[in-house]
């Protein structure tokens, strides 16, 4: 990693992902906020599998360019544009009950893995700061997706879907976590793969580090990495216990 002066305890990014000459971070967030789907837990294959077996039971076919109008999004949001595409928007309220119950049972039949990096990041950073998981997921695919990884015991608290007023993009998720920490937003890291996600921190004005799902030249993150293995952010968290 990268050697750069700066002041701890303010995040001038992307320097703040940076070490000092004396090898300690250039800056250490107050708390680290996980999304799950796509960052923790490789389970987008199981919301596309969800998504195929819907589109198949209203005679459509799913395609892999629909993918980005959904990823990220919550169940009600997959369903009401579901309903749109099947032209029959009144049965919105049918299609969410069948694809929360669709991908439920994919999630616990599937056993997901923990994408690469995840567990051990979350390893180090877990005895050092407050961390928790902020999701657009239902509470019922959260918690079965956090266990089958075996990173529950890693995590302080969860935030759902269904907890804030609002879902992902609004700013609502964030700031609902950062409350029940006792920290300021500006202090924070939040670390997430989808554009909506993204906003949805952005918003609530946290430092942003972007593992993007799908390609995506211009993920609009302070720091972007192709996954939580890369050396640069395993060499910054590990120095801070150092």
């Amino acid at each position: 990693m990268m050697t750069q002066e700066a002041t701890p305890g303010r995040c001038p990014s992307p320097a703040g992902f940076a070490l000092l000459p004396d090898g300690r971070p250039a800056w250490t967030p107050d708390a680290v906020l996980f999304d799950c789907d796509g960052t923790l837990m490789d389970t987008e294959p199981c919301w596309s599998a969800a998504l195929a077996e819907l589109f198949a039971h209203n005679g459509r076919l799913w395609r892999p360019e629909d993918k980005p109008h959904y990823i990220g999004r919550t169940v009600r949001a997959m369903a009401d544009r579901a309903a749109a595409t099947f032209g029959d928007p009144g049965r919105a309220d049918v299609l969410e009950k069948e694809l929360l119950d669709l991908v439920v049972d994919a999630v616990a039949g599937s056993a997901p893995n923990t994408l690469p990096g995840a567990r051990e990041l979350l390893a180090v950073l877990s005895p050092l700061v407050p961390v928790a998981v902020v999701s657009n997921s239902p509470r019922r695919v959260l918690d079965i997706a956090l266990e089958r990884g075996g990173l529950s015991p890693l995590v302080h608290f969860t935030v759902a879907a269904e907890d804030p007023p609002r879902p992902k993009p609004a700013p609502d998720p964030y700031r609902m976590a950062c409350d029940r920490f006792g920290v300021t937003a500006s202090r924070c890291l939040a670390v997430e793969d989808s554009r909506t996600g993204l906003a949805s921190a952005r918003a609530a004005g946290l430092v942003t580090l972007g593992v993007p799902t799908l390609p995506d030249t211009a993920f609009p993150a302070d720091l972007v990495l192709d996954s939580l293995q890369a050396p640069a952010l395993t060499h910054w968290a590990t120095a801070w216990s150092g």
